[in-house]
C-alpha cells in the first residue's frame, strides 16, 4: 500500500550473504550459460527472448520470455507446470496500476481504476501493460544444468 521499499538486513542474511557473495562471479557465469543455451536453441515462433545489447554484460538473474498474448503466457506457463517445469510471473501488475501509486498526482489512470472498476478506459502505457500481460521468466539460476535448460527448451519449441 505504500510506494518504498525496505532494503535493510538483519544480522543472519548478512552472515548468509557474506558467504554467497564469495561465489558470485561464478554463480553469474553459470547463469550466463544458461541463458546463452537458451538463446541458441530455443526457436518457437511465438515465444520472444530478452533482447541482448551488444555493449552490455547481462548476469540473468531472471530469464523473461514474451508471448504475443496474455492467452498465450497462460497456456505455456500451464503446460511447462504440467511437465514439472516452474515458471514464475514477475511484476504481473504494473507500477502505474499497482495500490500504492494509485494517488500519484501523475496516475489519473490508476485512479479511475481503483474507485470505478466497471470503467474501460484508454490504457495510458500500453507498452508496460502489455508486457506485463505476456512476461514468462524461464527456469535460470546457479545450480541449474544444461541438461536442466535443455527438458525447457525442447518442451517449449514442441509446445501446441
Amino acid at each position: 500500500k505504500y510506494a518504498g521499499r525496505n532494503s535493510r538486513l538483519d544480522e543472519i542474511q548478512a552472515a548468509v550473504l557474506q558467504v554467497k557473495l564469495r561465489h558470485l562471479e561464478e554463480d553469474n557465469a553459470h547463469r550466463q550459460q544458461v541463458a546463452a543455451y537458451y538463446y541458441e536453441h530455443l526457436n518457437h515462433p511465438s515465444v520472444r527472448l530478452p533482447r541482448r545489447l551488444p555493449d552490455a554484460e547481462n548476469v540473468y538473474h531472471l530469464f523473461p520470455v514474451f508471448l504475443q498474448t496474455k492467452a498465450q503466457r497462460d497456456s505455456l506457463q500451464a503446460y511447462l507446470t504440467a511437465h514439472g517445469v516452474q515458471t514464475l510471473i514477475h511484476y504481473p501488475i504494473p507500477p502505474h496500476l499497482q495500490e500504492c501509486y494509485a494517488k500519484a498526482p501523475w496516475n489519473d489512470y490508476a485512479a479511475v481504476a481503483a474507485t470505478d472498476s466497471s470503467t474501460e478506459q484508454a490504457s495510458q502505457l500500453p507498452i508496460t501493460e502489455h508486457l506485463a500481460d505476456t512476461e514468462l521468466s524461464l527456469p535460470i539460476s546457479p545450480v541449474m544444468s544444461i541438461q536442466d535448460a535443455q527438458i525447457v527448451v525442447e518442451l517449449i519449441n514442441h509446445w501446441h
